[in-house]
């Protein structure tokens, strides 16, 4: 499927390593289009995993690698080397107006021990900075 162009393969990283991992990668539709085709009306079922699509997307269009982070046993969501050598942390949710959404989503940013930029992105207004964590609405950054 990724040889015909259908989904993007994502690798694995180990953030404190800083080694690609062997195992575990991740694939991200082209095309959300597919996905409203094959499954109707249960294609919404997940807004969260659609909306972390989208954002894979823009992402790859901004340029730079995209990559999956792994801190330990947690996941965050992108890791962005930029052809600067800048890198930049993303996690996604579609909401984390329930604080235990909040903090399962800020605990893997919270992890890294560098001073890259770390954003979190959803649906919800912008909340001031936390710990150095920027949480953007989604549609405000999608239009930057």
């Amino acid at each position: 499927m990724t040889s015909s162009f259908l989904f993007y393969k994502t690798r694995r990283i180990d953030v404190r390593g800083r080694e690609l991992l062997k195992t575990q990668e991740k694939y991200y539709a082209v095309d959300l289009g597919l996905r409203w085709a094959m499954l109707g009306r249960d294609a919404t079922s997940d807004m969260g995993h659609l909306l972390e699509n989208v954002v894979f997307l823009e992402l790859k269009r901004r340029g730079g690698k995209v990559l999956i982070g792994k801190v330990g046993d947690m996941e965050i969501d992108f890791v962005v080397r930029r052809p600067s050598g800048e890198t930049v942390y993303y996690q996604v949710a579609w909401s984390v107006r329930n604080e235990e959404t909040l903090a399962r989503e800020l605990a893997p940013l919270q992890k890294v021990a560098d001073f890259n930029q770390r954003y979190l992105i959803t649906m919800d207004p912008e909340e001031p900075i936390r710990n150095g964590i920027r949480q953007v609405n989604v549609i405000k950054w999608l239009t930057r």
